[in-house]
């Protein structure tokens, strides 16, 4: 597992890296989180308990200066926020080992409408996140549903289906 160029696991196995302690099992989660890169997906889907332990996790991978990957499309800008922090809180501890000085972090925000780079996180964020809900707002919903009337069988059912969509 420590040796594996990539690890895909639950976030279960590794918040076990957030409260290890000496002689604790748990190492191994933390080992591997010592090289690696963080991909959260979806993560505005827990609960706030669970958004404290991960920022948390997200501030470890930061210490050992690493990168962060955060894959949402309803996180809101608040906890976009809280988890930055914790990145830059991180960060700035393996800055100070590293370098002796805090270093600009990154930070990339990616839609279907446009991708923005900046250093400055608190002055793009909120932005981003406006200008996002402007672009939806003009574009209109993409979704489609249909209602249909009981049918008694599979075929009906979907021939129906095919002469609402075609």
């Amino acid at each position: 597992m420590l040796s594996a160029p990539i690890l895909s696991t639950t976030i279960d196995q590794l918040i076990k890296s957030v409260g290890v302690a000496k002689g604790n099992s748990d190492l191994i989660p933390t080992l591997s989180l010592i090289k690696s890169d963080l991909i959260l997906d979806e993560v505005d889907n827990y609960s706030t308990d669970d958004i404290k332990i991960i920022a948390k996790l997200i501030e470890l991978t930061a210490s050992y200066g690493n990168k962060v990957l955060i894959s949402s499309a309803t996180i809101t800008p608040y906890l976009s926020e809280v988890l930055y922090d914790a990145y830059r809180r991180g960060y700035e501890t393996y800055c100070f080992f590293k370098y002796g000085y805090q270093k600009s972090i990154t930070t990339v925000w990616i839609d279907e409408f446009s991708i923005k780079i900046a250093n400055d996180f608190k002055a793009n964020n909120t932005r981003f996140y406006n200008k996002r809900l402007s672009n939806i707002e003009k574009r209109g919903s993409n979704k489609v549903g249909l209602v249909l009337p009981d049918v008694d069988n599979r075929d009906e059912l979907f021939e129906q289906i095919y002469s609402k969509l075609f």
